[in-house]
């Protein structure tokens, strides 16, 4: 503002400077009053214009100083005194403030490549409009009283840039340069081990000025301050330890901060692998052998494995082993590691051997048998997989067996046998007996190739007198006799020879027994009868017998039901019958036997079959579901039921029996029970039938 004495008017001058709009408004107001000389205007910017004014205090007189400031920063007084009320209207707009005061609240120098550095413009402002240059960046906000910057590399610098306007849209710029000449602090996580197996104690550490903080957190971190101790290098290393709680990926973090308030943070991860479990299983070697095995199993973990044996194997499993201890240690993708020893035991050898028999000298043409034992399994040399072989060779020869054990060890046994020349029996002399009765006949035997070391051994099915080890016999009745020869060397010969008597000494025989009906009931009349009679001279009957089970010798034991004497016989003595009663239920094995009872054991025929007495049980249908009433406590009883139909194959009438009881109660609604009748023939055979009761609540 310029201060001019002009013929005693003081004028006064000043600039004011309005958006285009604004001014325009206020030049018209400003003429209407004519108190004031527009001098000239002019544009300020696109939408700004200057305008210039001179007061008279003629026109004016001065009541008060109004200080007056433009965008151009340029302050104006105005002193104004007059009786028009236009006046102090035009006042108004002349009162514009002075402006505002910029400046920039913040650090002079920066952390290289930190984010977050905040800077302040002065508080109450009605805009802010924050720019940057050089070696840094805004990455948020740039209208707001603070800003937060993003530093750039070490040893470079940016400049801030504010411009602030306040309520009378007065408006400052104001600078700062920002020196990045604090470094920040290194943040490089190392872990120890990595991968590491769950359980392990991991060590966290990072190179860091001992006048630094530092703070750790991660899963099972013990100290998140951690602890300073030289790096042997005139530095010094922050270390601390975690133990994680769980396998997986695990990630630990660190924030260093310099004693100049520099930060920095870093992670790493680590894999922290699930234990290895082992186990083995062990296949013994045989007795001074490598035929032992060990069969690892390895589960959990994290593949791929690897294998250390004792040794230096590394495979997974190992085969042909000798008995001993052995040792392996298996390791993970995931830092793991487990040991683990097995023992190879030693398992016996079977106890091999090879019996022969009859002996291992034997006669030729006949067969010897060899036999294996002390395994539960056997390989021949001739290919044969069986216990026992039977062989015959023409001449001398060696057999081989190799024997297995139960625990799977083989041994080899050996045998030699030697064939012998053998002998032969030719026609003996015989002498028979006068009658079918005597005991006068004998045998004399012709052996050939006898060795003076021969045994006999005689049989009779049907004769008598033999003395079986005897070479000659004498004494002899009718009937059959075998001799059997052995010779010192083992060679056998054997003979049957038969004397006949004075003939017509034929043994009787008997064809076949029935019995009729069958099955039949107890005491019922049942015909038996023998057929194919043969022999029965004058001399032989029959006699009917019952037994319990079979027998080999129906001759003793059993029950006779009835006898059938010589006289009594049918046919011409071809058939004997008779009518009998059983006592009891059951299946009964019946007999016909010769009577009276022939001496040879070798002429004792007999004729067999079975009659079923009364083993069919009762047939039984019982009526259908029943429904009892409950009452009003909601019970009720079970009634007596009688069968829907009863039969029965040799019982008319039947016993019948329920179960339970009738009377027996029922509770609850729709309550149900099982009811059995069980019918019975008397000769202890039974037969049930069931039906279902319910109780229904019928009361309203």
């Amino acid at each position: 503002m310029k201060h001019q004495q002009n013929r005693h008017l003081d004028v006064y001058t000043f600039i004011l400077v309005l958006p285009l709009k604004q001014a325009k408004a206020f030049d018209r107001v400003i003429i209407k009053l004519n108190h004031l000389t527009k001098l000239k205007y002019v544009p300020f910017s696109q939408t700004t214009f200057r305008w210039v004014y001179n007061l008279t205090k003629d026109n004016l007189s001065m009541r008060k100083l109004i200080l007056l400031t433009s965008l151009l920063a340029i302050s104006f007084s105005v002193s104004l005194h007059s009786e028009n009320p236009l006046d102090f209207w035009l006042m108004r707009f002349l009162q514009v403030g002075a402006p505002p005061t910029c400046s920039i609240s913040g650090p002079d120098y920066a952390c290289d490549n930190t984010s977050g550095i905040i800077f302040t413009g002065p508080a109450g402002m009605a805009s802010y409009a924050w720019s940057i240059s050089g070696a840094g960046s805004i990455p948020g906000p740039t209208n707001q009283q603070t800003v937060s910057v993003s530093s750039g590399n070490f040893l470079l610098d940016f400049t801030l840039t504010l411009t602030v306007t306040d309520a009378n849209n007065s408006s400052s710029t104001c600078n700062k340069i920002v020196y990045i000449y604090l470094p920040k602090p290194p943040a490089n996580i190392t872990i120890n081990p990595s991968p590491a197996c769950f359980g392990t104690t991991l060590d966290l550490s990072i190179s860091a000025a001992s006048s630094s903080t530092v703070a750790w957190s991660g899963e099972g971190v013990t100290d998140s301050d951690g602890t300073f101790i030289p790096d042997g290098f005139g530095g010094f290393i922050n270390k601390t330890n975690a133990v994680p709680v769980s396998a997986g990926i695990k990630t630990y973090e660190v924030t260093v901060t310099t004693d100049y308030g520099c930060t920095n943070s870093g992670t790493a991860t680590v894999t922290i692998g699930q234990p290895i479990n082992l186990s083995t299983t062990v296949t013994n070697t045989c007795s001074g052998g490598s035929t032992g095995a060990i069969d690892l199993t390895v589960t959990d973990g994290t593949p791929a494995f690897t294998y250390n044996w004792t040794g230096g194997a590394t495979t997974q499993d190992r085969t042909n082993l000798a008995a001993g201890t052995y040792t392996v240690t298996v390791s993970d993708a995931g830092g793991c590691t487990k040991t683990i020893s097995a023992t190879v035991g030693q398992n016996p050898l079977p106890s091999a051997s090879i019996s022969i028999a009859p002996n291992d000298t034997f006669c030729l043409g006949s067969n010897v048998t060899l036999t294996a034992s002390g395994g539960v399994s056997y390989l021949w040399s001739n290919g044969s997989t069986t216990t026992a072989i039977t062989v015959s060779p023409p001449s001398q020869n060696i057999y081989f067996v190799t024997v297995t054990g139960a625990n799977g060890c083989t041994k080899t046994a050996i045998a030699s046998i030697v064939p012998r020349t053998a002998i032969s029996l030719n026609s003996p002399t015989i002498v028979q007996p006068t009658t079918c009765s005597s005991s006068d006949g004998s045998i004399t035997l012709n052996v050939v190739g006898a060795t003076g070391y021969d045994s006999y051994q005689w049989s009779t099915p049907n004769g008598s007198g033999l003395v079986p080890t005897q070479k000659n016999q004498s004494g002899l009745t009718v009937g059959t006799y075998n001799v059997t020869v052995t010779s010192g060397y083992g060679c056998t010969a054997t003979a049957s020879y038969v004397l006949t008597g004075p003939g017509g000494c034929d043994c009787p025989t008997i064809g076949s027994l029935s019995a009729s009906p069958s099955p039949a009931c107890v005491n019922q009349n049942v015909t038996l009868t023998a057929s194919g009679l043969a022999n029965m001279g004058s001399t032989y009957g029959i006699v009917f017998k019952s037994f319990a089970a079979p027998t080999a010798d129906p001759y003793t034991g059993g029950t006779t039901l009835a006898t059938v004497n010589n006289n009594q016989l049918g046919g011409g003595g071809t058939s004997a019958t008779a009518t009998v009663t059983i006592a009891s239920s059951g299946i009964k094995y019946l007999y016909a036997i010769l009577t009276p009872v022939p001496s040879s054991p070798a002429c004792r025929p007999s004729a067999t079959t079975t009659l079923n007495v009364d083993i069919i049980p009762p047939s039984i249908t019982c009526p259908a579901n029943a429904t009892v009433s409950a009452n009003a406590s909601c019970q009720g009883t079970i009634g007596s039921y009688s069968a829907a139909s009863l039969s029965d194959n040799c019982n008319p009438s039947p016993t019948v029996t329920q179960s339970p009881a009738s009377s027996t109660v029922l509770t609850g609604h729709n309550a149900t029970q099982t009811v059995t009748l069980t019918a019975n023939d008397g000769n202890g055979n039974t037969s049930t039938c069931t039906l279902t009761v319910t109780l229904k609540d019928v009361t309203p």
